[in-house]
């Protein structure tokens, strides 16, 4: 299978015509003629993660954000990002980001978060195009649980011993909804959809203070954490479906600390 003959088929899923005006999903540089022989899955790209690819011999690193937002007028090599771009490129290495028409697919990035629990009866917070089926998060509901257990629950299933949280947990909680990135711009949604729980990230603290008086509780998990669900979800239908490596690459935890 070539690169392009992959793209394609992975574009028949998650369609590049979903994503925002303002994102730049789909690929960013390579050959995509050249033989797929393997594929890295990364939340971003990275020198570290163009040095993986070389290491464990694939061809094509497959990002959640994309490598380049706003128009390019230099490369500098002797940069941390030039120097990931000149060793992809002198390796052949392919790269390709699906963003927020991976948000907004269902079975994408909220999808990876929210089936951590049995949710049910799921549904987009914000549908996309009067979509009930794609959108921005997702929200559903849960049997009733004190908010406090909740969490003890919540960090549990996603290996975090820290998060932030926003509110009085010391009620029961049964409507949640999950936005993985940043998500704190759908409050007003969430409350008007009558959420018990917003789970997301990049929570501000103007943000969090209309939350908070409008009987909202927030859990704020860090961008990457409430994404990077999405690359065990990926990694599992791409190694059904392909008969090639398929590599993850998580960024080193200690690079992460609260303290």
């Amino acid at each position: 299978m070539k690169i392009k003959e992959f793209i394609k088929e992975y574009e028949e899923i998650v369609p590049l015509n979903i994503q925002d005006e303002w994102d730049n999903s789909g690929l960013q540089f390579g050959n995509t003629e050249n033989d797929l022989n393997g594929i890295v899955l990364s939340l971003d790209f990275s020198i570290n993660v163009v040095e993986y690819a070389v290491k464990n011999s694939c061809n094509l690193i497959f990002t959640h954000h994309p490598t380049f937002f706003s128009p390019i007028k230099s490369i500098e090599f002797n940069t941390n990002f030039g120097k990931a771009i000149e060793m992809a490129i002198k390796n052949n290495v392919s790269v390709y980001s699906s963003h927020t028409n991976l948000d907004y697919i269902t079975g994408g990035v909220s999808d990876a978060l929210a089936n951590l629990f049995d949710l049910e009866n799921t549904k987009p917070i914000v549908p996309k195009d009067f979509n009930e089926k794609i959108g921005l998060g997702r929200f559903g509901t849960i049997s009733s649980i004190n908010g406090e257990e909740f969490l003890k629950l919540l960090k549990n299933r996603i290996l975090e011993d820290n998060i932030l949280i926003y509110g009085d947990f010391n009620k029961n909680i049964n409507k949640i909804g999950f936005i993985g990135g940043s998500g704190a711009s759908e409050i007003k949604e969430a409350l008007k959809l009558k959420l018990d729980l917003l789970i997301t990230s990049d929570i501000k603290y103007h943000n969090a203070e209309f939350a908070i008086d409008n009987g909202l509780l927030l859990v704020d998990l860090g961008h990457y954490i409430s994404e990077k669900f999405i690359l065990e979800e990926l990694y599992n239908i791409f190694k059904e479906k392909l008969n090639i490596k398929i590599e993850k690459f998580y960024y080193d935890k200690s690079k992460r600390k609260i303290l």
